[in-house]
């Protein structure tokens, strides 16, 4: 077995929590617009509140950055897919050209600059903004959840055979990547992670953690809030 995925994000919630109270407690008690800036600036003193600051809006920066190439490679790989499946090489080669670096860069840019767009308009349309940025993956999971409770795997291997061939045999290309790979010695190297269980959830629970971050920045803009001794606890 490799790692388990629902440990690892209770887990990460679990190890979350402390510090979204903290930071709720904090902005009950001092609702004005500055998060952390305001917090260590009115506590500790004005030199951290500084640091702080800026240790926060260079590390945004470079998760904006790291999550916007991101976001990129997996739209230009969702068209590669597509286009496979349908047969159309326009959009096959169309989407490896844009996953090169340089298109993906300048994409990127492009999409932080669209969303950044959404935060200069203000609060409420950048909450809306986030709220359907929240609900779209929401809705994609929920279907995803309906085609795994519904389909045996039966359905899965006929369709990832649909998607990228049917190799050189009856079963396709799905277990023509499950033989190369036992060639390989894959089935070693799986054989010495299953016994790491405790391991390999602990690696995932970084991913869980960086999931679950950002809900603290709430706090930023709590002195917009009408009434944030109530309402940020929600």
């Amino acid at each position: 077995m490799g790692a388990n995925l629902v440990l690892s994000y209770v887990g990460a919630l679990f190890l979350l929590l402390p510090i979204f109270l903290v930071y709720t407690i904090l902005a009950r008690a001092m609702p004005r617009s500055g998060g952390d800036y305001v917090f260590n600036s009115r506590i500790v003193g004005p030199a951290w509140g500084f640091l702080a600051s800026w240790g926060l809006w260079i590390g945004n920066l470079l998760i904006i950055g790291v999550l916007a190439f991101q976001t990129v490679l997996f739209l230009s790989y969702a068209v590669f897919l597509y286009g496979q499946s349908t047969w159309n090489l326009e959009l096959v080669l169309g989407a490896i050209n844009f996953s090169n670096p340089t298109n993906t860069v300048v994409f990127g840019i492009i999409v932080v600059l669209i969303l950044g767009s959404f935060v200069m308009m203000g609060t409420r349309i950048s909450t809306w903004a986030m709220r359907l940025l929240f609900i779209l993956p929401l809705i994609g999971t929920g279907i995803m959840v309906w085609l795994f409770s519904t389909h045996s795997p039966l359905d899965m291997w006929w369709a990832w055979n649909t998607v990228f061939g049917w190799g050189v045999d009856a079963y396709g290309a799905y277990f023509d990547i499950f033989r190369v790979a036992t060639m390989w010695g894959w089935h070693i190297n799986s054989a010495l992670a299953s016994n790491n269980v405790a391991w390999n959830t602990f690696g995932a629970m970084i991913a869980a953690l960086f999931a679950f971050t950002g809900c603290e920045t709430i706090t930023i803009v709590s002195g917009e809030i009408k009434a944030p001794h109530h309402t940020l606890f929600i």
